[in-house]
């Protein structure tokens, strides 16, 4: 069970804020427009889709070994006293030869409108564990241009609440196709 908030950015400064509940089945989202929440399958939700896979290298076998090779071209490294920064900044292009390893490629649409992505993980000095991330995504769609920011802070590795959807939300979300 994952609970995300989060802004984002649609070629204006203004932020839309959004509010999800993911399920192993279903994602609970508060619509942003009608303040409703509403309900759909969770089957196909990973807006990364088979970049996601792509970018899990710490995975055995040869297919990590072929994702790992791929994107160190896009890879770059820096450090400060407290952690080790590994940054990936990928072009349209360069998603797209990325993506051509996996065996489905459903952001093939919005790649070729220009996408670009980068992506920061930062890694404890001391642990060794991840303590951070952020990811920046930007596309032309539909005339204008998309900016997604997330953010995301990891602590607490041995301390996970259980997070479970609110009453509220199960009884008030409608069922929606998007």
């Amino acid at each position: 069970m994952i609970h995300e908030t989060g802004s984002m950015t649609a070629g204006t400064p203004d932020k839309i804020d959004m509010d999800l509940y993911l399920t192993k089945d279903t994602v609970y989202m508060l619509n942003p427009s009608t303040k409703k929440w509403e309900k759909s399958s969770a089957v196909g939700t990973d807006p990364l889709g088979d970049l996601s896979s792509l970018m899990e290298i710490n995975s055995a076998g040869p297919q990590a070994e072929a994702n790992m090779i791929a994107i160190l071209p896009y890879t770059s490294y820096s450090e400060d006293n407290m952690a080790y920064h590994i940054a990936y900044t990928i072009d349209s292009n360069g998603l797209k030869k990325l993506l051509e390893l996996q065996k489905t490629n459903p952001m093939a649409p919005q790649l070729q409108n220009g996408m670009t992505m980068k992506m920061t993980l930062d890694i404890d000095k001391a642990t060794y564990l991840q303590q951070g991330m952020s990811m920046q995504m930007e596309a032309d769609q539909f005339g204008t241009h998309l900016i997604t920011q997330m953010t995301a802070t990891v602590k607490d590795f041995d301390k996970m609440p259980q997070v479970t959807v609110p009453d509220d939300v199960l009884k008030n979300a409608v069922e929606t196709t998007h």
